[in-house]
């Protein structure tokens, strides 16, 4: 029932942004209000980062406003029932019962979330290089500590953005007046999110800011001829890079979007909303690294201009992160192919085929098969005419453009999750071409197709509880259903650092 409320809340300030920004009601799908809501979320809680601090019971009255929005104002957009949400969350909320996160939450997403709300303003991150990564989705889920609760409900944010992601992608398809190819791209994303991702622990914040990249191509390339769509799209972009600011790969798939009707209409509130966006993304770079932008390292300021600056480090540290990404570490020492030098390892492509053998074939080739499997399913099931060879021009260019971020992603840092959403609108659009189908939304056929699904989705999770459950390590399910109290209650330690309180700010120095 917390997370029915919270997505009812979150949905009251996306009808306020979406007020706001004058978008018209006739291309409207309900569940893109979750995201601008989010949206709105994230500017409250970096606001109150820099001024009064979090609060239990702020962060009650916060979520009791966005229900009072949700009912009370802009009735006309109340398209959906809160019966339907209910049932819809029940249906996927196995999603949500986890005891054991991915690594990354237990290293520095949960001691970024617990700075955020228990501390001042901090300065600085060389006690742990790896939260200058941390995701600006932190100052969100810091407004999601409640009374009674603690921090118990941090991963909803997580959950109801995939939940929304699915929700947006099932209103296309009830849609009767788009093309074919439109609900043929709907239905296939709708039935990959439910059949890979069915781990929430897995998420971090990678994929889920890849959920809203498939979001921004949708809009993007199947809704291109309405300006509205494009500044929605423009809106989720700028926010699919504050929770990872690895989407900026993606930033081809925006190329889409350009549209000679643009320059002619210019919305100056969406402007001022894309600066405000703007202006906290490089100042909680500058706050977290001393950068302006950290992942240029040409933008970072010197210690003798900024103390708390992490330049070298950073540079360091990004040099780490590609060898990680290309398999550096997990080389086979004893390998004939084994190169030690990491300058050479990383020069004219020597990574790839070790990166192959650890890498894609392990996560990538795997996800390809599944591409696969559902786009020849839903052939099988849903086709109403089979086209052979179908080339055009505007499925090349798309190749073309998704084919540019999935090089992108493979050029800068292949590990599936940064990529994810690119390669499956690149795989998607190939398949188009050799071997497409008229499809038609039979609702038997979809409705069989959706309950097998939901039913190996559930299936999955239940295994995965019953497991964690038997556990006898850190991660056993004592806490059912909430998360490991041990990994919420980790206290980071700041031992062997200055921490020097300037009043309204803190300042962590070596």
């Amino acid at each position: 029932m917390v997370t029915v409320l919270y997505f009812i809340s979150i949905s009251g300030y996306g009808k306020l942004l979406y007020s706001y920004l004058n978008f018209s009601k006739n291309n409207f799908n309900f569940f893109e209000l979750s995201f601008f809501g989010n949206i709105i979320y994230f500017l409250i809680g970096f606001i109150l980062s820099l001024s009064f601090g979090f609060n239990l019971y702020l962060n009650l009255i916060l979520a009791i406003i966005g229900l009072y929005l949700y009912f009370f104002y802009k009735k006309d957009l109340n398209l959906i029932f809160v019966k339907k949400i209910f049932f819809y969350i029940l249906l996927f909320f196995s999603l949500l019962l986890i005891s054991k996160t991915h690594e990354d939450f237990t290293g520095y997403h949960i001691q970024s979330i617990n700075d955020i709300f228990y501390n001042k303003l901090i300065f600085g991150v060389i006690h742990n290089i790896n939260a200058a990564h941390s995701s600006l989705l932190s100052y969100v889920q810091a407004l999601y500590f409640l009374p009674l609760f603690n921090s118990k409900l941090i991963h909803i944010p997580v959950f109801l953005i995939y939940f929304s992601t699915l929700g947006y992608f099932y209103i296309i398809l009830k849609n009767q007046n788009i093309k074919k190819e439109e609900t043929f791209f709907a239905c296939f994303v709708f039935f990959v999110l439910i059949t890979k991702f069915t781990r929430l622990s897995e998420y971090g914040y990678d994929y889920i800011a890849q959920f809203i990249i498939l979001i921004v191509f949708h809009k993007l390339f199947f809704q291109n001829e309405f300006i509205d769509e494009f500044y929605k799209a423009i809106a989720l972009f700028a926010f699919a890079v504050c929770i990872k600011i690895i989407s900026l790969i993606a930033f081809p798939l925006v190329i889409l979007g350009l549209n000679k009707k643009l320059f002619k209409s210019i919305s100056y509130k969406f402007i001022f909303l894309m600066l405000v966006i703007g202006s906290f993304l490089t100042f909680n770079s500058f706050v977290r690294t001393g950068c302006i932008f950290y992942p240029i390292n040409i933008t970072c300021l010197d210690k003798n201009i900024v103390s708390w600056s992490v330049k070298k480090e950073i540079k360091f540290h990004s040099n780490v992160v590609e060898l990680w990404a290309k398999g550096f570490m997990a080389q086979d020492n004893k390998s004939k192919s084994y190169i030690a030098d990491t300058d050479k390892y990383l020069n004219n492509f020597n990574w790839v085929g070790n990166w192959i053998s650890v890498h894609f074939f392990y996560k990538v080739y795997e996800y390809l098969l599944i591409l696969i499997f559902i786009y020849f399913l839903l052939l099988l099931f849903l086709k109403e005419k089979i086209i052979f060879l179908n080339f055009n021009k505007k499925n090349v260019i798309i190749i073309l453009i998704s084919g540019l971020a999935t090089f992108a992603w493979f050029n800068i840092a292949p590990q599936f999750r940064f990529g994810f959403a690119s390669i499956t609108i690149f795989i998607f659009f190939i398949l188009q071409i050799f071997i497409s189908s008229n499809i038609n939304i039979d609702k038997k056929s979809f409705s069989y197709l959706l309950i097998i699904l939901l039913i190996f989705f559930n299936a999955r999770n239940i295994v995965r509880i019953n497991k964690e459950i038997y556990r006898t390590d850190l991660y056993q399910y004592k806490s059912f259903p909430w998360i490991n109290k041990v990994i919420l209650d980790n206290k980071f330690s700041y031992r062997g650092y200055k921490i020097i309180d300037e009043g309204f700010y803190k300042i962590i120095k070596k």
